[in-house]
């Protein structure tokens, strides 16, 4: 006869075999679980077919590449001509004066050395004179190579006189360009105008500025813009414009400035894939010039991109995600 405890061990183990074989059958029947998305493969975009395309106005443009460098922004001044032309005019007498006091010193030598018909007290007089004329020139010549830089201070160049002589006319419009950061190898770099009322404008490196800048670190550059390249872009004498000054650097995809749009505290472009999808990808808004922004790793040269319409795609996108939460909810 099997004891009260026997049974009792026996029923448990029964029991406990029981819920194992009921278990592994459920494991068994249930189905996986789907691993986790990862979020770098879940781009960001939205489907429209071409109907949807046309009545949104989409407009696709490639993405060129481009070189882009590092990029310093600052604030260039037009330099009033007029005020230009009448200090070189000044400069330029007292070069005279100085050279005609120098020939008077050594004439009235001449005159006193040879036969007295020139008297100690006139030397004396004619080398004071020539004296203070050169001290003033001096002066005066420091003074434009601080303003206006060597090259077109200088007085023996003939290339610096024929582009004082364009500036005297109209020809060049002189800038003077003032940036926060030191620019380094100035000659090299590109400066571009940035400006709501003209396009882009180029501006030629002339020297190196002297003249007491607002930035103790940065940097202040002579540029001229010839008027001939640039004729419906027109400066007013101490208008300030934007500048930029860009090194040369690696060439990178560049999405068009056109196709930029500001979401979620970033800037971002659809780039299409296939017939009617557009893909969201963000851009470097910190790497930005004229050309444009510089691309994400999902982007490449070659690339179409939404130049029209990207506000609407975002619209659109934001709809449709907002539907297909309200139906998971349902």
């Amino acid at each position: 006869m099997i004891s009260n405890h026997r049974l009792l061990l026996i029923l448990a183990a029964l029991l406990m075999a029981g819920c194992g074989r009921d278990a592994a059958d459920d494991a068994a029947g249930a189905t996986p679980a789907a691993p986790p998305v990862s979020a770098d493969n879940d781009v960001p975009g939205v489907t429209a077919d071409v109907t949807a395309q046309r009545g949104l106005g989409i407009e696709l443009a490639e993405v060129r590449a481009a070189s882009v460098g590092a990029q310093s922004r600052g604030t260039a001044t037009v330099i009033d001509s007029a005020a230009f032309t009448v200090s070189m005019a000044d400069l330029d007498s007292l070069r005279a004066e100085a050279a005609v006091a120098s020939d008077n010193v050594r004439r009235i030598e001449g005159l006193y050395a040879e036969d007295g018909n020139a008297s100690r007290q006139s030397v004396d007089a004619a080398r004071q004179q020539s004296s203070s004329l050169r001290a003033r020139l001096a002066g005066a010549e420091s003074r434009a190579r601080l303003d206006w830089g060597e090259k077109l201070a200088h007085a023996g160049d003939a290339a610096s006189a024929r582009l004082r002589a364009d500036v005297a006319s109209g020809a060049v419009t002189l800038f003077r360009a003032e940036f926060p950061d030191a620019l380094g190898v100035a000659s090299q770099l590109k400066y571009q105008l940035l400006s709501s009322h003209h396009g882009p404008v180029i501006l030629e490196f002339l020297d190196r500025s002297g003249a007491i800048a607002q930035f103790a670190a940065g940097d202040s550059v002579l540029l001229g813009l010839r008027v001939s390249g640039s004729p419906d872009a027109v400066f007013r004498p101490g208008e300030r414009v934007s500048i930029v000054a860009t090194s040369n650097g690696t060439v990178r995809p560049l999405v068009p400035p056109e196709a930029a749009i500001a979401y979620q505290g970033r800037m971002w472009c659809y780039v299409a894939r296939g017939a009617d999808r557009f893909d969201r990808i963000g851009v470097d808004a910190d790497e930005s010039s004229i050309e444009g922004y510089t691309a994400g790793d999902g982007i490449k040269a070659g690339d179409r991109v939404v130049v029209h319409g990207a506000s609407l795609l975002l619209s659109l996108e934001r709809s449709s995600g907002a539907e297909a939460g309200a139906g998971d909810d349902e």
